[in-house]
């Protein structure tokens, strides 16, 4: 018997046990991956959404799938493409990207305020949307994705590398992670669409704050830049009449939509163009404030001005629980009661660019304001359970006063003082006609 023979016929016993126990780790790692992958199915048809993110975790931290981790392959545009130079040819055939506008540091006045506890409130509650009184919006650019990927239910980008781009989840990780994008496993359908696409999505574009501020500005680059403006644009499903009626205000003719339902398999196209938002979710940017009027304001003067209240009374939430008392008192101040939500978009431009001073809880509607005259006034009621400055903001923009008044709330909805609303339209007409300002109410004197 030669001495090969002998070795199959006795084999050496260490490795047979090593043999034996890779099998088992084998078919333990086996059982480990179908029973997580069918827990993580059975989670997404039935469970919640912390349950899909934790089992997806789980999913991806076994040995030898943390490289399809979708977590570990988000990146910023700068990290994928080629910057170029605006007057450089762009590269052929790679993913590039183009600065458009430097970054653009925002200052604040502060509010007016009845009490030094509300402004302590308003300053506490807006810090996380506004970080004060004093803002950086991220550099504006133009980036062109080849054969990139589209996520319908959140409009996110996926390069053809199968990195995720950051910037088109607004920078926010928390959009990634509600859109269940970061929990997927596997394959999904695709649909390619041939040709080059400028993009126009955004997660809340059904929104209409996010649609006005957020998503038409783009149009300020996508649709005047010469090599962008003869595309198409991708856009989530329009729910909406404002958004068709912005998009043909603004030049657009509804053959150059493509509607897509976020229930649709991802969406894959040749060249696809796309602009970083103006301004981020709570600051808006300057340069979106003023294209917005210079697009939909109309040209003729209009010396009439109104007094509006605008009523929350068709939302869900965050309605005054003593409207009629409030409107009584306002009514009595000469102010007239509107609902946004029943206008047209035309109808609420021409009803803002009459106002010269606005009250109201914080809401969509209040968006208007950027159609209102410089020196207007606005004063925002707030339950102390919700404070997004983004409104007052928009004000120190447009050249408005603005005035806060914050109130103890439990609920979403919430009661309103009456007499503090007088007392803040009091102080900003104090202002107005220069009188000097209590430095106990200004909340450059304190910090939060």
């Amino acid at each position: 018997m030669t001495g090969k023979q002998k070795s199959q016929a006795n084999p050496d016993p260490t490795c047979t046990h090593q043999a034996a126990f890779w099998r088992q780790c084998l078919r333990l790692y086996s059982k480990a991956y179908k029973k997580i992958r069918y827990k993580l199915h059975y989670a997404r048809v039935v469970g919640g959404h912390a349950a899909r993110t934790k089992l997806a975790r789980a999913f991806f931290s076994l040995p030898g799938l943390r490289h399809r981790d979708p977590r570990a392959k988000v990146a910023a545009s700068r990290a994928l493409c080629e910057s170029v130079h605006e007057k450089a040819a762009p590269p052929t055939g790679r993913d590039w990207l183009v600065s458009v506008w430097p970054s653009e540091t925002q200052r604040r006045q502060p509010p007016v305020a009845s009490t030094i506890e509300e402004l302590r409130a308003f300053t506490s509650g807006s810090l996380p949307y506004q970080q004060g009184c004093e803002s950086l919006s991220p550099e504006v650019f133009l980036a062109c994705f080849h054969r990139p990927a589209i996520f319908p239910r959140d409009f996110s980008i996926t390069s053809s590398q199968g990195r995720i781009v950051f910037e088109s989840a607004l920078s926010k990780w928390y959009v990634l992670e509600r859109s269940e994008r970061l929990n997927r496993i596997g394959g999904v359908p695709t649909r390619h669409l041939s040709g080059t696409y400028c993009h126009l999505g955004h997660p809340w574009s059904s929104a209409y704050y996010h649609w006005i501020l957020e998503v038409l500005p783009k149009l300020s680059i996508l649709n005047q830049d010469p090599s962008t403006r003869k595309h198409p644009f991708i856009v989530p499903t329009l729910r909406h009449p404002f958004q068709l009626d912005t998009l043909r205000l603004a030049g657009i003719s509804l053959d150059r939509i493509i509607q897509i339902p976020p229930s649709s398999g991802d969406i894959t196209v040749d060249r696809l163009y796309f602009s970083e938002s103006l301004g981020t979710t709570s600051n808006p940017s300057s340069r979106a404030v003023e294209w917005l009027r210079r697009t939909y304001l109309p040209t003729s003067k209009n010396p009439r001005r109104r007094k509006l209240y605008v009523s929350r009374r068709d939302a869900p939430s965050r309605r005054v629980a003593n409207e009629d008392e409030l409107v009584d008192f306002l009514s009595q101040e000469g102010f007239e009661t509107i609902c946004p939500g029943s206008m047209t978009f035309a109808e609420q431009v021409e009803t803002f660019r009459e106002a010269s001073v606005v009250a109201a809880p914080h809401g969509a509607g209040l968006t208007n304001m950027i159609f209102a005259p410089p020196g207007a006034t606005l004063v925002e009621f707030f339950g102390d359970n919700y404070i997004n400055g983004c409104y007052w903001a928009i004000s120190n923009l447009c050249d408005h006063r603005y005035g806060v008044v914050v109130s103890p709330s439990q609920t979403p909805d919430f009661h309103v003082p009456v007499a503090r609303v007088a007392a803040v339209l009091k102080q900003i007409e104090d202002v107005s006609a220069g009188l000097p300002r209590d430095r106990k109410l200004d909340v450059r004197t304190f910090r939060p």
